[in-house]
Order: C-alpha cells, then sequence, then structure tokens
C-alpha cells in the first residue's frame, strides 16, 4: 500500500471498514460515538491538510472500530501517514522534515477545527465545510488563495438567472407561431 488514510469511528449500525454486512459489533453503541459528528469533521479537516500540503495518494477517509478511536470521549480520528514498507512513502516517513509537515498539516487541521467549534453559536456540532473565511480569520494568505465562497440561494429565491430564463421563455413565446 501506499498513501494516506484516515478513519473516524464507525457510527452505530454502519459497519467498520466497508465490509458489506452488518455484525452484531457494528450494532453495539461505544463512548466515541456521542460524537460521531466531531469524529467525521474533525477526519475531513484532517485528511484534507495532509493531502494538501504533503501531496500523497488518497486511499479515503474510512470508519472502523479500532481500539484507539472507539472508547475516546473527546473528537478522535486515526491518521495513517504512510506505509513503511512501501519504498516512496518509507523513504518520506524516514525524514525529518516529511514527519515535520505532517505535523504542521494535523496542527492546521485541529486548529480549523477549533476555530468552526468556538464560531458556531447555534450548536456545538461544527459544520462539515470550512468556508475561505474561516480560513482567512487564521491564516490571511489562505484566504487571499482560497476562491470566493458562493453564496447559497434561499429555496424559493428569485435569482439573475430566473430572470434571464423568463425573457428567454417569453421572446420564444411571443415569436412562435400560434397552433390552431
Amino acid at each position: 500500500g501506499n498513501g494516506i488514510e484516515t478513519y473516524a469511528l464507525a457510527p452505530r449500525g454502519v459497519p467498520s471498514m466497508d465490509e458489506e454486512r452488518v455484525s452484531f459489533n457494528d450494532l453495539r453503541e461505544h463512548t466515541g460515538n456521542v460524537r460521531d459528528p466531531e469524529n467525521i469533521t474533525l477526519a475531513t479537516l484532517m485528511h484534507s491538510a495532509m493531502l494538501r500540503n504533503l501531496h500523497l495518494y488518497d486511499r479515503g477517509i474510512k470508519r472502523a472500530r479500532f481500539v484507539v478511536i472507539k472508547n475516546i470521549t473527546i473528537p478522535g480520528v486515526l491518521l495513517e501517514g504512510g506505509f513503511v514498507d512501501n519504498p516512496n512513502d518509507g523513504r518520506n516517513i524516514a525524514t525529518p522534515e516529511y514527519r515535520q509537515r505532517m505535523a504542521q498539516s494535523i496542527v492546521e487541521a485541529v486548529g480549523y477545527y477549533k476555530h468552526m467549534v468556538a464560531h458556531d453559536n447555534t450548536n456545538m456540532t461544527p459544520s462539515l465545510v470550512v468556508s475561505a473565511a474561516d480560513i482567512g480569520v487564521k491564516n490571511p494568505a489562505l484566504a487571499a488563495a482560497a476562491p470566493t465562497p458562493t453564496p447559497v440561494q434561499k429555496i424559493g429565491e428569485k435569482t439573475s438567472i430566473d430572470e434571464a430564463v423568463a425573457k428567454v421563455n417569453l421572446q420564444e413565446s411571443s415569436s412562435a407561431p400560434a397552433k390552431h
């Protein structure tokens, strides 16, 4: 194997490690399941920071019930940052520079996570989305490089595209020959 994979605790009723069948163990709730939303948010932030900063092969974010994450009482993940038996991964892992970049990626992700939780006034469950504005508060250089987030349209709200389509439809209906 090679690359990075990140594990979050599988929620109750979800098979561990993408198995096809649910087992008895999958139906048990573990201490860490109390933090399911936070766990997957932290996993997403950590995984994306590692991919962005280290340009590793993406093995994905997975759900599992490993001992090191199933009974934790705080948000947590298991991060696999490479395979020592892979020639490229092993060579990278052996260098202090690579390990430092991994550590900096983790610190960056935890900072984003902490910022999200601290600024969520509606409830303490963090959103799965980090906007460029959120990043900019911690690191203005990243915000300058990030694309401007697209505003979310509310249901029923008209847009300039709706108006343009209405004009085209009106023109087509007025120029179309009458059917008898």
